[in-house]
């Protein structure tokens, strides 16, 4: 307890714990969001469905000097 005060000081650390976890869920759903629109942007597939949306697009044509796999 903080005797001038008379708060306890775990209140204040819990408030910059939930910055840290609200900060690190951000960080992640963002960079999990960013590697499905990287895996949707180098697929070659024309019909695309995932969480009920759906796309049907063209997709570039293949570099003939960096053919991949």
């Amino acid at each position: 307890m903080d005797l001038t005060t008379g708060k306890h000081l775990s209140y204040q650390y819990m408030k910059t714990e939930e910055y840290i976890a609200i900060g690190t869920l951000i960080s992640v759903i963002s960079g999990s969001l960013a590697l499905v629109i990287k895996q949707l942007e180098q697929s070659r597939c024309t019909n695309i469905k995932c969480c009920g949306l759906a796309c049907d697009r063209t997709p570039p044509p293949l570099d003939p000097e960096n053919p991949k796999p």
